[in-house]
């Protein structure tokens, strides 16, 4: 529809690619949640890839339109994060929408990949505020090391594409998500863990496109180690509490999906339900009375008393011997 408004040239083939597979990806996602909104089901396949993570939503998000409207012009090179063009020719720009989205659709694919995987289970461990602080610190302290540091040593540095926060996510799973499962499987003798498969891909995108990739990722991960150990840097980037509520409630608002109510359903029982006939009740178990011992009846008739006598005297005192005696008594 977009093109065709346009009426543009013919579709750029990686671009056609990629819509087609979020268009595709988002008709079979609604499909689902028509057929089985209903069920409790349909409410957990809903909102279980994102809840709890507002803003990794918003990131992927923003990254797949950006990547789809930069893409249609062909400007990557204009919004790429270029070092020599920030230093010497002013283009202070490029710092904020370089590292919005990928250029290329292997990259989109596989960087979303990562990037949501990791960044999802991060936000749900640390919460959206301190997740959104976390990103903020990090994409300080690795713009500043990409400018002063590496821009110095590199003839060039050209990348686009969020390679800081990919080496800072993996490098916060790597530090602080536990092995689970360190034979989860074998190869040649060696073991491999549960996060094995994670690693590949996390390679993958960070050797991308050489050191144009490979040296984002590194200060991403070092940023986020020293953004960890340095306290005061968590502080000084910190905001206030009433601000800090007004955003969440934000995102949660326009994100994050609402809860779907859960109405359980009441499930008639397979079997019969017995007759109250059919159940002893207590009284019914109570009116049956015990016979009495021979030991009390032969202890009371011993005192003169006619057996029939004991027998009912016993009875009624529930075969407790010495108030049966003191009904006799009293009658006698």
């Amino acid at each position: 529809i977009y093109y065709a408004s346009r009426q543009a040239t013919p579709l750029p083939t990686n671009s056609y690619c990629v819509e087609l597979f979020f268009v595709a990806a988002f008709s079979f996602r609604t499909k689902i949640h028509s057929m089985e909104s209903n069920t409790h089901a349909a409410a957990s396949l809903n909102q279980s890839w994102f809840i709890g993570a507002p803003l990794t939503r918003l990131l992927a998000f923003l990254t797949g339109i950006s990547y789809a409207l930069i893409e249609s012009r062909k400007t990557h090179d204009d919004f790429s994060f270029d070092v020599d063009a920030i230093l010497r020719q002013g283009q202070v720009y490029r710092i904020f929408t370089g590292p919005i989205t990928f250029s290329s659709s292997g990259e989109l694919i596989v960087g979303l990949l990562v990037l949501v995987n990791l960044s999802r289970r991060l936000e749900r461990e640390l919460g959206t505020r301190k997740f959104c602080l976390w990103l903020l610190g990090t994409g300080v302290i690795s713009t500043i090391m990409q400018l002063l540091i590496f821009g110095q040593l590199l003839d060039s540095l050209s990348y686009s594409g969020p390679y800081p926060t990919i080496g800072a996510v993996v490098w916060m799973f790597h530090t602080t998500t536990p092995r689970l499962h360190p034979r989860f499987f074998g190869l040649c003798g060696i073991h491999f863990s549960e996060k094995s498969m994670a690693y590949v891909f996390c390679l993958q995108i960070i050797i991308f496109r050489g050191l144009n990739s490979v040296i984002p990722c590194a200060c991403g991960m070092m940023a986020s180690q020293l953004f960890r150990s340095v306290p005061p840097l968590q502080k000084a980037l910190d905001v206030p509490d009433g601000i800090a509520s007004m955003v969440t409630v934000a995102l949660r608002r326009f994100v994050e999906d609402p809860p779907v109510p859960f109405v359980p359903t009441t499930r008639q029982p397979r079997h019969r339900v017995p007759s109250v006939a059919t159940v002893p009740t207590p009284r019914a178990v109570a009116a049956v009375p015990t016979p009495p011992p021979e030991s009390a009846i032969e202890q009371l008739t011993s005192m003169g008393f006619d057996r029939d006598s004991v027998l009912t005297a016993l009875q009624a005192s529930q075969n407790n011997v010495e108030r049966a005696a003191d009904i006799l008594l009293t009658r006698g």
